[in-house]
């Protein structure tokens, strides 16, 4: 059926690929020869490799940077689990398909008001949704025909689905289950170019006359969730769960306060192309949960489980739209009931759920949260799919002053809290030389509090920061030092990178460092600990040393007291970034000569170790 074609068009795989002109800008992204957290007693020396952070970012090549700044805050993003994120402008609507949809108005003497715009639906084939391949029962359940041919599935205990989020820059979202926006008409949700406004409105026909609209729409983001499925002792119970799993009735008490409604729905017939109406009679899910006063909001999803494990999820807007109701049916055998869930909208029964066992409310409003999002080594080729959905679920940034420019397009115009780096005294002082340092680090504490407090009043009216941190966040991640903290870790979530040490590897080519051990470190640590030295050395591992280009003129005469002369040692300047790229090979005698003779004193890895002749 149609439907389903539509929907496995999405989910597997869509022959079309578009590269919108916009998005493939040349920016390089910030290289992650990022100093952090090491094991050293001093606290000065955290703050100086924080500034090394600073300074290293400064000296990366930034390649065909977009930094207009007013076309940046036209954009607006489409990520989460699809395999082709992308950023859009209301310009690039006009060049999709176009839908209209009329508002009726009372009254004769007036025209229907009336909307053009690009259906979600197209937009959602451009991007590819990408489905977790553990989940089997979307695999094996979402399928024609399970209405009236369920197959028992006694293993399942989780059941999962995916819905769409659409959210404007307010930080307001409207969520509806995917199954929703693939089933109704083309024009039952589109994106409308308002020349007013320099971001899209939403527009979505609510029934016959109703039109719901939100202004300056920011992102959407594609996102699966998960349902547990309780285990029922008493298997002849069916419920409603609801406020967040803290409350429960059984439907045969719901129905009890509900009136009773007959609809038609169109059903199609097996072998032809006919369809034929049927009537039903049943009790609106809508009108339940209203009686009910469950406490629902646009952010909100049901989901009505049978007894074989089959699912369906609907969002709280399709439940509101009384132009096709979903309806549940009470069917009595003897002292026994059953009920059935009907989409009257619905005329493939897809979505249909034979004896329900439960129906679960899923409350799917964003948590503030902050995530630490690593932004690569280098070309922009390296930032992973990940990040950008990040970026695109992101309310607002921190980042240092040249990722304003560098990631714009990315960050569509959302609002920059702060740049970390101003937080130190020494880079305070850089900028301020009349000041005394110990003026200058006062200066510093009080931005440091301030920008503290920024965080928390974001956190605290609901909003997603993101920190872009160079390369990966976890290998000398700086943010540790002043983030860490001041939140606990329940708030911070990590989106990996790709680090410098990743790339330099791949230069190493035919070499393969994990023959042995390999130990990543940095100058202050050997410094305080040449144990580690020594140790390398006797088991002949393969050292990787972070931020050491500038320092290997102290390091060589420690290395020279384990290592042999001769011992190889590899130089990688500009890891990951195309046409930059510089590998050197030389040896322990000649490293310091062999770096001087070399410009670049920062942006650069060193190896040591016999195992790399």
């Amino acid at each position: 059926m149609k439907y389903y074609k539509i929907k496995k068009s999405l989910l597997i795989t869509i022959p079309v690929f578009f590269i919108l002109s916009f998005v493939s800008f040349g920016v390089q992204a910030e290289n992650t020869l990022a100093p952090g957290t090491v094991s050293s007693p001093d606290n000065k020396v955290k703050a100086d490799l924080r500034h090394h952070k600073q300074e290293v970012a400064e000296r990366l090549p930034v390649i065909g940077s977009r930094g207009v700044q007013g076309e940046s805050n036209t954009t607006f993003s489409i990520t989460g689990i699809v395999q082709n994120p992308i950023w859009l402008t209301t310009k690039n609507l006009s060049q999709f398909k176009q839908v209209t949809v009329f508002k009726t108005m009372k009254g004769k003497t007036r025209k229907p008001d009336q909307y053009t715009g690009t259906p979600i639906r197209t937009l959602l084939e451009i991007v590819k949704i990408q489905k977790n391949e553990k989940d089997k029962l979307a695999s094996k359940n979402k399928k024609p025909g399970n209405y009236d041919n369920a197959e028992k599935e006694t293993n399942i205990k989780n059941n999962s689905d995916i819905a769409v989020s659409i959210k404007n820059k307010d930080g307001k979202q409207i969520i509806f289950s995917l199954d929703y926006i693939l089933q109704g008409s083309e024009n039952e949700i589109i994106l409308v170019n308002n020349k007013t406004n320099r971001l899209p409105e939403l527009v979505m026909k609510t029934g016959s006359k109703d039109i719901f609209s939100s202004k300056d729409i920011i992102s959407i983001e594609v996102m699966q969730f998960f349902v547990k499925q309780d285990e029922n002792k008493d298997d002849k119970l069916q419920y409603i769960t609801y406020v967040e799993n803290k409350a429960k009735i059984s439907l045969l008490e719901a129905l009890a306060k509900c009136e009773t409604i007959k609809v038609p729905s169109k059903n199609i017939k097996a072998l032809s192309a006919k369809t034929s109406t049927n009537l039903y009679t049943g009790c609106s899910l809508y009108e339940a949960l209203s009686k009910l006063s469950v406490k629902a909001e646009y952010t909100d999803i049901f989901t009505a489980i049978s007894d074989d494990g089959y699912s369906a999820s609907f969002s709280f807007t399709e439940l509101e739209n009384s132009n096709s109701p979903v309806i549940i049916i009470q069917n009595r055998n003897n002292s026994q009931y059953s009920y059935d869930l009907v989409v009257t909208g619905d005329s493939s029964k897809a979505r249909w759920v034979k004896n329900i066992s439960q129906i679960k409310q899923v409350k799917l409003k964003q948590k503030p949260m902050i995530y630490v999002i690593g932004m690569g080594c280098g070309d922009i080729s390296l930032l992973t799919n990940e990040a950008i959905s990040y970026m695109g679920k992101a309310d607002v940034f921190i980042c240092m002053e040249k990722y304003k420019h560098s990631f714009a397009g990315y960050m569509s115009g959302k609002p920059v809290l702060f740049d970390p780096f101003l937080q130190l005294a020494t880079f305070y002082r850089k900028n301020h030389p009349e000041l005394s340092a110990e003026e200058a680090e006062k200066m510093a504490k009080d931005i440091y509090n301030r920008d503290m407090q920024m965080i928390r009043d974001a956190l605290n009216s609901g909003k997603i920061v993101a920190l872009l941190e160079p390369g990966d966040p976890t290998i000398y991640g700086g943010w540790r030092n002043w983030l860490s903290p001041n939140f606990p870790n329940d708030k911070v979530e990590i989106i990996p990178g790709i680090s410098s040490f990743a790339a330099a590897n791949a230069m190493l080519g035919k070499y393969d460092i994990t023959e042995t051990s390999v130990i990543i470190t940095e100058p202050e640590t050997l410094k305080y600990d040449e144990s580690l030295i020594k140790s390398a050395a006797e088991t002949e591992s393969t050292m990787v040393i972070f931020m050491g280009i500038s320092r290997m003129n102290d390091l060589a005469p420690v290395f020279a007291k384990y290592y042999a002369k001769d011992t190889p040692v590899h130089l990688v300047f500009y890891a990951g970034i195309t046409g930059n790229k510089i590998k050197i090979k030389t040896t322990l005698e000649k490293v310091v000569k062999d770096i001087s003779a070399n410009k670049e004193n920062f942006l650069g890895l060193i190896y040591i170790g016999s195992k790399l002749r």
